[in-house]
């Protein structure tokens, strides 16, 4: 009886463990320097703390636990009431601290055009994006060498 009760509570302990790592970690690198630019990163930020899915990361080491990350990279530029958005998803997997290798898929590569009064709506649009390139069907994995 009691090395059920052991295994019972192992499995329940592995469970709760991987509810807890659950969530991929999420780097968001942007260059996005203007006041709408600004508007549409904090948008995409917003959404992705809001997922079940992600949790946001300072860095591409996530915290030193030296996972495999998900990248959006992102550079804007504005002109009046419209912000030009390209982006980039990849991934990124460090050997130290100091140590990272990052890949970029270049089929990833997307730009929109945002106007001033749609910019947080156009950064969570941007974070809806990024969930559907990474949960498409049939894709060939990336991977950091």
């Amino acid at each position: 009886m009691k090395n059920y009760i052991l295994v019972f509570v192992v499995l329940a302990a592995s469970f709760v463990a991987r509810g807890e790592t659950g969530q991929k970690p999420l780097f968001i690198r942007a260059k996005c320097d203007g006041k709408l630019s600004s508007i549409v990163v904090s948008g995409l930020r917003e959404a992705a703390n809001a997922s079940p899915k992600y949790r946001l990361v300072p860095g591409l080491d996530d915290n030193g636990r030296l996972d495999t990350v998900q990248t959006i990279y992102l550079t804007c530029v504005e002109n009046n009431e419209f912000t030009a958005v390209a982006t980039q998803f990849g991934i990124a997997k460090c050997q130290s601290t100091t140590v990272c290798h990052s890949v970029i898929d270049g089929f990833s590569l997307n730009a929109c055009l945002c106007t001033a009064s749609r910019s947080s709506d156009c950064g969570r649009a941007l974070f809806k994006v990024f969930d559907a390139y990474v949960n498409r069907p049939n894709q060939a994995p990336l991977q950091v060498e």
